[in-house]
């Protein structure tokens, strides 16, 4: 499964320094569902970004 996301951010945006926020998907076993919104990792620049916004959700498994 490919991701559509990926083919619309090239190189030249990447290093214009545009932000594109990436969506981590945790699961904990007792509290439910946990939603990390990061700014994405390129390993050409070496970028490291804080979590910008936390999410979290309840869910019934």
């Amino acid at each position: 499964m490919m991701n559509p996301f990926k083919e619309m951010l090239s190189d030249r945006e990447a290093e214009a320094g545009r932000m594109v926020v990436a969506i981590d998907f945790e699961r904990e076993v007792r509290s439910g569902a946990v939603l990390i919104a990061r700014q994405p990792k390129f390993s050409k620049q070496k970028i490291d970004k804080p979590v910008i916004e936390k999410i979290t959700v309840r869910v019934n498994f």
